[in-house]
């Protein structure tokens, strides 16, 4: 793991949590399919659908906004998907300005001088406040008294209007799609709860998610979204310990509640090891390391000798 990996984990939990699950094709795929309007879904081939891996967001702003740009096939033509995630405590009803910024970046990179043409781009903003999200989504309505200007001169004013999709606690965009997507929305929903009873139950709808996961894709693909998701409630969450995540696992003797109980024993110890990865190489001792993950001195010379300060 690079030091910017490191410092984004550490610094930037949600940054890092969008990026690591919506970074993922199949992923952002099946959240495409799952919200985007059907008259688009339709004119989309996903199977062109490619992670450009490209940021535009000001480094100032970096605490607030993530993003990330995916190619796709537009009616059969190469096109993009600006995907642009407001993780602010509270709602910027400026957004829709550095929505038109990032478009206009895209655009002048991708402007086609022999075509003098320019890409279609289907802006979408995540929103993962803690407050509901109440913002126009139109550029027009933001114009004073639009409705009352001659038609001569809204045609020398600029007009979009971008797909909002709120996902703070108290959003009521319906959860929806696949398991895979939607254990990773239950999760944006509970981690800006402030109520720990209310992160428990939308944590217990992740799990539910990720037992489905085990069955559909296997304990490869579960283990990494798992894994990923403690790091992200571990990074975020002070109130919340390893012993009551454990608790909330099912019980009996079940098949699945067996299963639950391994996936989160394996995430643990994944866990611990990346984490003594990451003060290794931000300089702590074995000794430090070993009271801050509890792994002993053994372990943790096996798990850093080829590991880089």
């Amino acid at each position: 793991m690079e030091n910017k990996d490191l410092a984004r984990i550490l610094n930037h939990p949600h940054d890092h949590y969008f990026k690591n699950t919506f970074g993922q094709k199949e992923i952002a795929r099946d959240f495409l399919e799952s919200y985007l309007p059907r008259e688009i879904v339709n004119i989309l081939d996903l199977n062109t659908l490619t992670n450009q891996k490209t940021e535009y967001i000001d480094k100032k702003l970096k605490s607030f906004f993530t993003d990330l740009l995916y190619q796709v096939n537009i009616n059969g033509q190469k096109g993009f998907i600006y995907i642009l995630y407001e993780h602010k405590s509270y709602h910027d009803e400026k957004t829709i300005f550095q929505l038109l910024k990032y478009l206009s970046m895209i655009w002048d990179e991708h402007y086609d001088s022999n075509k003098k043409t320019i890409p279609a781009i289907i802006p979408i903003l995540i929103y993962h406040g803690e407050k509901e999200l109440k913002i126009k989504t139109r550029l027009w309505d933001m114009i004073e008294n639009i409705d009352t200007l001659p038609l001569s001169l809204k045609n020398m004013l600029p007009d979009f209007e971008f797909k909002a999709y709120d996902y703070s606690p108290k959003g009521k965009e319906p959860i929806k799609g696949t398991a895979l997507i939607q254990a990773i929305l239950w999760m944006l929903k509970a981690i800006r709860e402030k109520n720990k009873k209310a992160f428990q139950k939308g944590y217990n709808k992740f799990l539910e998610q990720i037992l489905i996961i085990a069955e559909t894709y296997g304990m490869e693909k579960t283990l990494e979204i798992y894994v990923i998701t403690l790091v992200y409630i571990f990074n975020t969450r002070e109130d919340i310990t390893q012993e009551e995540l454990q608790e909330a696992l099912p019980e009996g003797g079940d098949t699945m509640a067996t299963l639950a109980k391994q996936i989160f024993h394996k995430g643990e110890i994944k866990g611990k090891k990346q984490t003594a990865i990451n003060l290794y190489k931000m300089g702590l001792t074995i000794d430090q390391i070993g009271q801050a993950t509890g792994l002993d001195k053994e372990t943790l010379k096996e798990i850093l000798k080829d590991v880089e300060r």
